[in-house]
């Protein structure tokens, strides 16, 4: 009995050792491994202050975060497997997604965060090598480290006129040595890194030109954090991607109150740092990350389609017989959305579906609406003020408050960059206010008659509710365009349609229909519904515009079928009502 009491104690202890060694393995979260895109320094500050903050630690993760270096391609480490993300500019993850541009790179990588939303890249001349002028670079070295910077160079060359076949690129030193020795006559360099050797080796900025992608209208990310997208099928991975953004936005939150707490944690990191670069370099990088808790991550689309764009340019120009493959999508938002849905950062739509109405207002499709929504608004205007005897001067003032009454008072409603008008600032809108007048004039002219016909009539409604139509459609577009909230959106289509009908009704004296039983701002209403409806199913398909296209055309083809029918049946509050109530 001993011997099987002894036997039993012995395999409960087994048991409970291999326990307590599987807890601990299960307690120890499994190391992430993050590659930076160069060595320790204040340009990464934000995830020193994450590790000593321990919000890493916190969140359950185990971060290791591995340095770069001038032979360090993050992209390379990724595709060996030696780290899990690495922090990243779009030029140098963008070479490596198109192997038609770089044949020997190959690698399908996703941005899943984007810290920079400023570009911190210049390209500086010196102009006693002679460069006073952009022309003047023509037949100039310039200094290039290969990390997609050559590519941005080039496309701001074509934009100064400059052929990019007429200089020569080499691989500069870093720290700008190169421009310092005058080996180079420009030199791409860092806002927080080179210009402090610039200036501390004597090299004076009265002999310094400053070239910058924003001058040029061109965008350059920079400090995107890029994962496999083979890794993002990794359900593990794909929980602590999350956690790793929101980590890294509280330690650059700290970094902002803190900065000198954030200058030691870097020196820390690297003590061979010079302190007072580091400290000027942290100002500089801190103006490049979002202020906003709220925008720290998120990628803006606007600005990835134009580097796209100028890359794919850069790609065909040096290599006139290249095509290029479609582009694949190497960008996701569900991480930022995933970390701010549960604050209402988010919204109801998401910034991919709000980027894709902006793209739908900034296209040939929307000004063509915009144009035969006025045309037609103030086609109708006239022919009610012609109707009524006004004189010239008359119809124009009603065919202008028929056009633009409703978006005045939508956009005095929204604000911001709805300032000024809209009329005000585009010369076609007061022209095609004239040109609808002097047709409508000259119509009533040939035939006096005409504006007491039941065509007459007919003709007037119908241009009514094409206008209306199009006001509404892009009245809610431009609510969703300036981010207002969802329940906004159909008071702005109702607004634009309805308010400059309700002006003109005071202007020919007259009791506005729409409230004396008529349905019609009902049908913007109704429209506007429709489209956010079917936006809130385009939040499911990331980066595909093809649903919110569907969800414009649906519900503009919604309002024109309700007003349609509306007119014909004879459609008003009292046509629902018993006989009784209207007694």
């Amino acid at each position: 009995m001993p011997k099987q009491a002894c036997i039993v104690l012995l395999a409960l202890a087994c048991w409970l050792s291999a326990s307590v060694a599987w807890a601990q393995t299960q307690a120890t979260p499994q190391k992430l491994r993050v590659q930076l895109l160069w060595s320790h320094q204040a340009q990464f500050a934000g995830w020193y202050m994450a590790e000593a903050r321990k919000h890493f630690e916190r969140l359950g993760l185990a971060v290791e975060i591995l340095p770069g270096g001038p032979d360090v391609d993050p992209m390379q480490v990724l595709k060996e497997g030696r780290a899990d993300m690495a922090v990243a500019w779009l030029g140098g993850a963008w070479d490596w997604a198109q192997p038609g541009v770089s044949p020997e790179k190959s690698l399908a990588v996703t941005n899943v965060a984007q810290f920079f939303s400023k570009s911190g890249l210049t390209l500086q001349c010196r102009i006693s090598e002679g460069v006073i002028n952009p022309i003047d670079i023509t037949g100039k070295k310039i200094g290039v480290w290969g990390l997609g910077d050559e590519t941005m160079v080039r496309e701001m060359l074509k934009r100064m006129q400059v052929n990019p076949a007429e200089v020569t690129f080499v691989r500069q030193r870093p720290d700008a040595l190169d421009l310092i020795d005058r080996k180079v006559a420009c030199a791409t360099a860092m806002r927080y890194n080179e210009l402090w050797y610039l200036n501390g080796l004597g090299v004076q900025a009265q002999d310094m030109r400053e070239f910058a992608p924003s001058q040029f209208g061109l965008a350059h990310l920079e400090d995107g954090l890029y994962v496999r997208q083979d890794r993002l099928n990794d359900p593990v991975l794909m929980s602590k991607i999350s956690l790793l953004i929101q980590a890294v936005s509280l330690g650059w939150q700290e970094a902002r109150k803190a900065p000198s707490f954030a200058l030691q944690t870097v020196l820390q990191k690297s003590p061979q740092l010079e302190s007072r670069h580091q400290a000027y370099m942290l100002e500089v990088v801190l103006d490049l990350i979002p202020a906003s808790p709220k925008d720290f991550g998120l990628l803006k689309l606007a600005d990835y389609e134009n580097q796209i764009q100028a890359l794919q340019d850069a790609a065909r120009s040096a290599n006139p017989g290249l095509k290029l493959p479609s582009l694949p999508k190497i960008w996701t938002q569900e991480f930022w959305v995933n970390l701010h849905e549960l604050d209402s950062t988010v919204g109801s739509l998401t910034p991919s579906t709000r980027h894709a109405v902006s793209r739908v207002m900034s296209g040939y499709v929307y000004f063509f609406f915009v144009l035969f929504g006025v045309l037609f608004y103030a086609f109708s205007g006239s022919m009610e003020a012609i109707q009524r005897g006004f004189d010239v001067w008359g119809r124009f003032v009603v065919a202008l408050v028929s056009c633009v009454g409703g978006g005045t008072l939508r956009d005095i409603l929204i604000g911001g960059d709805r300032m000024p008008f809209w009329y005000v600032r585009e010369a076609f809108v007061p022209m095609c206010i004239v040109a609808s007048v002097a047709a409508a004039s000259c119509l009533a002219a040939y035939r006096p008659q005409w504006s007491k016909t039941k065509a007459y009539e007919r003709s007037k409604t119908y241009c009514d509710i094409i206008g209306f139509t199009f006001s509404s459609i892009g009245g809610s577009m431009i609510a969703i365009s300036a981010n207002m909230p969802w329940f906004w959106v159909p008071v702005c289509a109702a607004l634009s349609c309805s308010g400059g009908g309700v002006i003109r009704a005071v202007i020919i004296n007259i009791e506005p229909p729409s409230l004396k039983g008529a349905i019609y701002e009902e049908v913007a209403l109704f429209a506007a519904v429709i489209m956010m409806m079917g936006l809130w199913i385009a939040n499911q398909f990331e980066g595909n515009p093809w649903p919110v296209y569907l969800s414009v055309l649906f519900s503009g083809l919604s309002c024109v079928v309700l007003r349609v029918l509306i007119y014909e049946k004879g459609w008003g509050y009292a046509s629902f009502l018993p006989k009784k109530s209207l007694a």
